[in-house]
């Protein structure tokens, strides 16, 4: 039980790919760069998922199904992210209501942000995966209009090397005013056949090293040549993960 969060899962690394200390997540010469509206206006359907009303938590990403204008708009993020006790290892929650809210708009100089109720967790999961797919109160149309952009799943698994970017809001261990959408770019270096952590145990995992901090779980990981969603971002290995023998 707790939260996932509390781990404090974080890598960062420098622009060539060198690993620094968690310590240094405020560094400078931490590879990823913090997002302002008006040149990052593609990925202000990333956003928030406000898990305790007291804005933290973890990443979400607003998704473009082809659905009806009039549908309730959809949101992926990671299954350890609906709130409460992590689920269980083989647990399946389906239509469960919840009190969360997914911000969007959210980056640094943004004088306004857009909050939008989670009415529901439609899907999630932490068997063989981490997935959660929220309903939220506005529609997929409304939220359109205002100009938010969805992004889609990509239909095919990412290949080794395809340059991606990871877009989240990071918070563990980062300056409070600085806990804002950013991105880091890097390649998929491969898969993971099985990825056990406690007592989950997740397949067809994939492997990057792009930057990794606690709040950064559920970000979508973009094909950088199509803008798709290639896979959702999950954990990591912090330092004292490393340094236990």
């Amino acid at each position: 039980s707790g939260d996932w969060e509390d781990d404090n899962p974080t890598v960062i690394f420098n622009a060539k790919g060198e690993k620094l200390p968690d310590a240094q997540v405020n560094s400078s010469e931490v590879n990823w760069t913090i997002l302002k509206e008006e040149n990052a206006r593609s990925v202000n359907g990333v956003g928030l998922v406000d898990m305790t009303g007291g804005f933290s938590g973890c990443t979400g990403t607003l998704l473009e199904t082809g659905a009806a204008l009039d549908t309730k708009a959809l949101v992926l993020s990671n299954g350890h992210c609906i709130g409460g006790n992590l689920m269980n290892p083989r647990e399946v929650v389906i239509n469960r209501r919840v009190n969360m809210r997914f911000i969007l708009n959210y980056f640094i100089d943004a004088p306004t942000k857009r909050a939008v109720r989670i009415e529901r967790v439609l899907y999630a999961t932490m068997f063989g995966t981490d997935i959660a797919i929220f309903e939220l109160g506005e529609t997929i149309g409304q939220l359109k209009k205002e100009g938010f952009m969805p992004r889609k799943i990509s239909r095919v698994d990412p290949a080794v090397s395809l340059p991606v970017v990871l877009v989240g809001v990071p918070q563990t261990g980062v300056f409070r005013g600085n806990r804002f959408l950013r991105a880091s770019r890097c390649k998929i270096n491969g898969r993971a056949e099985e990825l056990r952590e406690g007592g989950y145990f997740f397949f067809n995992a994939f492997r990057h090293c792009c930057i990794m901090v606690g709040g950064s779980s559920g970000s979508p990981m973009l094909s950088a040549k199509t803008g798709n969603i290639v896979a959702i971002n999950n954990t990591t290995v912090n330092d004292d993960a490393l340094n236990m023998s």
